[in-house]
Formats: structure tokens, sequence, C-alpha cells
């Protein structure tokens, strides 16, 4: 029997909330240990679920803001393509204005090239910022597998070219598809299963095998978390990024306790641990994410309560034309401007202690 429709939306908001809260969460608490080794995750001494930015405040980087801004454009494109690619660069060029934390190289060289008037933006890069931003994507179109890669493949090219990070970025997709169906049916997913059905992404030989492998590794309890963050590798490459989280996602851990699992391997922290709580919120709801974990995330522009109007709205942009409040990117800059000489003054003591 079909669920109603209010019900329906009910829960297609609920997987949305989960990916961005889910996002923000492991974005917020893997931010200051971005860039570490895992050894020096260990010896600093800071408790991974607590915020050291600036007080008890946590703060979002780029990887929210971008998934984020995707949101954004699914919202105002009315399910038009050629509407969604253009929306998405124009936010992308107006966030990149208000220097933005921990850009990759890949979206930088794009926001350069969307400012000088290129067609063709995309860089020869393997990053994992397409994947970052994919999980939204197969969320909203988990009903529509084709549309789906279309939107992924033409996204994920607007800043990155290089076959593994755009594989990575359907990979990502198919696993969030597959989450907000199951959200959906009311199901539980298991995500050995769901990683390993969809390992036919992957035409590039070198993601197959990190990826398979990091499946296996998950299935042995031998195998501590440091040993496989070394084999594996924990870096912004798609190669280490993806395979991490996917093994970090097939020991179905608590989102807490993956957010901890992911950050513990160090590199890069904070992308690993959103993308691995974005797809956890996806199968479990935003519902089901511990209020506690975001309370204290910095509630300026896509904040926990902006994410929440997001989820929202895309829920019934699936079906009727929805009004998309102005994002306020004057507030985003002075709130950078400020944070600047915070994130200055840690990466300077990060220096001195070596």
């Amino acid at each position: 029997m079909a669920k109603p429709v209010d019900t329906q939306e009910h829960l297609m908001r609920d997987a949305f909330y989960g990916i961005l809260i889910g996002s923000a969460c492991g974005d917020a608490y893997g931010f200051f240990f971005e860039g570490m080794t895992a050894d020096k995750v260990s010896s600093s001494g800071k408790d991974i679920l607590r915020f050291h930015i600036l007080g008890p405040t946590g703060f979002i980087s780029d990887d929210t803001e971008l998934l984020a801004i995707t949101a954004r454009a699914l919202i105002t494109s009315a399910n038009n393509d050629d509407l969604l690619y253009k929306h998405f660069k124009k936010a992308l060029l107006a966030w990149f204005f208000t220097l933005p934390f921990g850009i990759g190289r890949g979206t930088y060289q794009a926001c350069l090239k969307i400012m000088c008037g290129a067609r063709h933006t995309g860089s020869r890069s393997a990053g994992n910022g397409p994947a970052l931003r994919a999980a939204i994507i197969g969320a909203y179109f988990f009903d529509n597998r084709d549309k789906m890669q279309r939107v992924v493949q033409a996204n994920a090219g607007i800043t990155h070219t290089d076959p593994r990070a755009v594989q990575a970025a359907m990979y990502v997709a198919a696993l969030a598809a597959d989450a907000t169906n199951a959200r959906m049916l009311g199901t539980e997913l298991d995500w050995p299963t769901t990683c390993k059905r969809h390992l036919e992404v992957f035409c590039d030989r070198q993601m197959f095998k990190a990826t398979s492998r990091a499946i296996d590794l998950a299935a042995e309890p031998a195998v501590s978390q440091r040993v496989a963050a070394q084999e594996i590798g924990t870096t912004g490459f798609a190669v280490h990024a993806l395979p991490w989280v996917v093994y970090n996602l097939c020991k179905n851990q608590p989102i807490d306790r993956a957010i901890c699992d992911a950050v513990t391997g160090g590199g890069d922290t904070d992308s690993n641990a959103a993308l691995v709580a974005s797809l956890i919120g996806a199968a479990r709801g935003g519902a089901s994410i511990p209020p506690q974990l975001y309370a204290s995330i910095d509630e300026g522009p896509f904040g926990p309560k902006d994410l929440a109007v997001l989820a929202n709205l895309l829920s019934k942009a699936k079906s009727t034309k929805v009004v998309l409040p102005r994002c306020n990117w004057l507030h985003m800059l002075a709130r950078n401007v400020c944070l600047i000489p915070v994130l200055l003054f840690h990466a300077t003591m990060r220096l001195v202690k070596g």
C-alpha cells in the first residue's frame, strides 16, 4: 500500500535533513583536526566530539556549504537541468567571494574559470569535491536513477573532470539514493551489502580495488582503525577518501561514533567525517541525530536552522514550485573574515608544536 503524500513528504524531508545536518556535524567536528596525521590526532589530547576552533562554538567549512549550495540549486531549478547548472555556477561564484575555508584546488580553479566566463570549468583533478556534493542529488532523484546519474555527472564536471572524482560522486549518489529509498520504505539499510552492490559504478580499476578492499577490511574485527587508515589512506584524493568513508560506513556505527572513527584516521578529517555522517543521516534521518551534536554549531548561513529550512523546501520542490530565501553572502563574508585570524592562530600553534 502506498504511503500518504504527507507521510512521504515528511520522510523525504527527514532524509534530506539527515544528509545536510549529518554533513554539518561531521564537518564541524573534523574541521579542527584537518591535515593532522592519525598520530597527531591521537596525541593532541583533544576530545573529537567537542569544538576547538573558538570556544564551544562549531563551524562548518566548504564541504557542507557546497552541499547546501547544491541543495539550493535543486530547489530553484524546478527540475530543469540547464537551470540547475546555471544556478549552481552562479551560487558557486558568489560563495567564492566570501573567502570560504578549506576550498580544494579543483573547486578553486573552477571558480576562477567561471569568473572569467569560461564554458568548460572543470579541471583534471581527482579530489573528493564532487562526492561531497553528490549525496543530496542522489537523495533528491532516488526515484529516477537515470536523471540522478546525468545530474551527478554534470555537477561533478563543473569542478572536476578526472574519471575517478566523477565515479566517486556517482557511487555516493547511488548510496544516498538507496538510503533514501530505505527511509521511504521504512526498512533498515545494510551498508556492506549496499556498498558491494554499487561497485559496478567504477570503470576505473584503482577505484574498484580500493573500495572493495575497504569493504573487506571493515569485516575483519582484528584490523584496527589505525591500520585500516594506513592501508586505505585518508587524504582528499578520491581513491583514498571514498574507500575510507565506505570502510567507516560498513562498520554500522552510530553517527557520533562514525564521526570519531573517521576523524581518528587523520588526513582530510572534515570532509571524510562530513561524508560518512551525511550518508548515515540519509539512511536514519535527521530525527535520529542527537540534537546535542549540532546544538552548538554556528547559526550563520548554512547553520542548523538554515539547513532545516532547505530540507523542508527540497521535499516540497519535488512536486511544486517553492520560493527560496536569499542567501546572506555578506554575513558569510563577515564571519569568515573574523575567523581568519583565529584559524591562523591555530595553524601557527601547530607549527610551533611540530
